[in-house]
């Protein structure tokens, strides 16, 4: 069933899909130029977004810590006195 037009017609696709792969390829350049520009404009207002993150981090680890910390001196503390929980 493959006459001459339905090869006429794969190599056109085949054509079309390349030319639509090239608009693409370029949309998709410009893409990541803008988005490099973007950064390049904009570093410090990253910078202090990830040091504010880093920040925040560091706090909830220290208190973390520290309520572990507070709850087994305390358990030694009732130990050594000879209190009991309920």
């Amino acid at each position: 069933m493959r006459g001459p037009t339905a090869v006429l017609r794969w190599r056109w696709l085949r054509v079309d899909m390349w030319v639509v792969y090239g608009r693409m390829r370029e949309a998709v350049m410009a893409f990541v130029k803008d988005m490099l520009r973007m950064w390049a404009h904009s570093w410090k207002r990253f910078i202090s977004i990830a040091m504010i993150t880093l920040l925040g981090v560091a706090v909830l680890t220290g208190i973390y810590a520290g309520c572990r910390d507070a709850f087994r001196g305390t358990d030694r503390f009732f130990d050594a006195q000879g209190l009991h929980d309920i």
